[in-house]
């Protein structure tokens, strides 16, 4: 055969025979692998979960923790039965605060059952190395069966879901649950419970009906810099049942102004903004007044609220974010609190938006008549006759000018008296001197009492408006006016006036 065959072959050969020289080689070299080569459980045997303390839960005395990088905060957990359950106390205690026992019965839970995920290495001479010669926490767990383990915690494991972790004289290093240690580690100031005042859903008791707004029936918002000053009070239903003006509102303005509300309004897009308000956790008891301005307030937004139970509070708000975080102090408390669910559009709210907008409002069965004084033109609408006969039957009869009118164009002549709705409010009164208004309406009742609705040219499309003599802060649309006017150009042709 010719040298070109063998050659290939030869080479092919030889190749695999180094190949399988290699494999064996490789089998018999003895593991040079150490088990303190890598921090990561995942460089020792598989792991298996192990409880590194595997105790009774009502058997627990106590708990002490130490914190390396903040030994201020070292706290002890104590447990004691209270009518036959089990309680915990904190030492030491902050007056003034109660403590969560779910939250602290949470740690219990996790203390009496450690678990390590896996055993790093079987003993180490160098603690430094998984962060255990200074240990980040050390926990002393002590049960009244005298049983007592003293566990210290490390850094993170590699892997991230646990940290490294010895217990007593036991020399070997473990992986130890993460989520355990989380719950042990947790500081007094997040054992605090944050019962301040719940805004969530409330269930009234009486009608057994929820309200999502959180039974809130007082609310007032100020910070005289930003020029925030409401006050508003929800009516009682024995009020609303009372014998109440028409107009009477489920909610009631004080500030800034004293008016009738858009109930709608002034839950929908002032009080829905400042339920969701949530505290958190607490970030820190405050030591001094300097520590004030760091989080805000020192110069905070103030926040009065009471619900259908009589409970109140008096919160302080200090920086806040576009998302909703702020900071928080409430009244009579020392600390400062982290809250969500703050909407800064709150801040931004118009008053008028809030305000019931008719400048006045009557019920025409109370009205006895009204004078019109329309530029230089004088109209009178009497109500002779409105009441409801013996059989059941209305009786209404009214004149206009002397003249009669139908039932129809003198209600809605009424109702266009009525409609003429705030526009919005001016930065001071409009000042009127000696002039006489353009217009003027006013609404004489059958007891004789007189309300006067007087209107001042601002401009060509804004009449300034003044009740009673009182200043005129708000001003109307000249469109409102117009349509008035346009009313009684009905009546005058004979035609029946449109719905306003």
């Amino acid at each position: 055969m010719k040298k070109t065959f063998w050659k290939p072959l030869i080479i092919t050969l030889v190749a695999i025979v180094v190949c399988i020289g290699l494999a064996l080689l490789i089998t018999l070299l003895p593991d040079s692998s150490d088990e303190e080569s890598s921090p990561s459980p995942s460089s020792s045997t598989p792991p298996t979960s192990t409880y590194l303390i595997n105790e009774d839960y009502y058997d627990l005395d106590y708990i002490k923790v130490h914190f390396r990088d903040d030994p201020g905060a070292d706290l002890e957990i104590h447990t004691y039965l209270e009518e036959e359950q089990q309680r915990f106390s904190v030492e030491p205690a902050v007056e003034g605060w109660t403590y969560s026992h779910d939250s602290l019965s949470s740690t219990a839970w996790n203390a009496v059952s450690v678990t390590a995920l896996a055993k790093v290495a079987e003993s180490t001479d160098d603690l430094a190395y998984y962060g255990l010669d200074d240990p980040m926490y050390v926990f002393e767990i002590a049960f009244k069966s005298g049983a007592n383990f003293t566990l210290r915690i490390g850094d993170l494991t590699a892997v991230a879901d646990s940290y490294y972790g010895m217990i007593d004289d036991d020399p070997a290093v473990y992986a130890v649950s993460k989520y355990s240690i989380q719950k042990m580690s947790t500081n007094e100031l997040s054992y605090r419970e944050l019962n301040f005042f719940d805004t969530s859903v409330y269930l009234d008791q009486e009608t057994m009906t929820y309200d999502a707004n959180g039974g809130i029936t007082y609310i007032k918002l100020y910070n005289e810099n930003l020029g925030l000053n409401f006050e508003l009070r929800q009516r009682t239903a024995d009020e609303l049942a009372g014998d109440l003006p028409a107009g009477t509102t489920t909610w009631h303005m004080f500030a800034p102004v004293d008016s009738e509300c858009n109930d709608t309004n002034v839950e929908d897009s002032f009080i829905d903004k400042i339920v969701p308000l949530t505290i958190e956790s607490v970030i820190t008891d405050v030591a001094d007044e300097t520590m004030l301005s760091e989080y805000g307030f020192d110069d905070p937004i103030e926040l009065w609220m009471e619900n259908a139970d009589g409970e109140t509070v008096h919160y302080y708000i200090g920086n806040y974010t576009e998302t909703g975080d702020c900071y928080v102090m409430a009244e009579g408390c020392n600390s400062v609190l982290y809250a969500s669910g703050f909407a800064p559009a709150v801040l931004e709210t118009n008053y008028i938006d809030l305000m019931f907008k008719l400048l006045w409002i009557e019920n025409i069965s109370d009205v006895s008549r009204i004078e019109y004084t329309l530029g230089d033109t004088k109209r009178l609408l009497s109500i002779i006759e409105n009441y409801t006969d013996e059989d059941g039957n209305d009786v209404f009869y009214a004149t206009l000018d002397g003249r009669a009118i139908s039932v129809t164009n003198a209600r809605r002549l009424f109702t266009y008296a009525l409609n003429l709705l705030i526009v919005g409010d001016l930065d001071e009164a409009y000042s009127t001197g000696d002039a006489a208004p353009e217009y003027s309406i006013a609404i004489v009742m059958n007891d004789g009492t007189r309300n006067t609705l007087d209107l001042y040219a601002m401009n060509e499309r804004q009449y300034a408006a003044s009740v009673n003599g009182a200043p005129a802060v708000f001003y109307v649309n000249v469109s409102d006016i117009r349509a008035l006017l346009t009313a009684f150009d009905y009546q005058d042709r004979g035609e029946e006036i449109p719905r306003s």
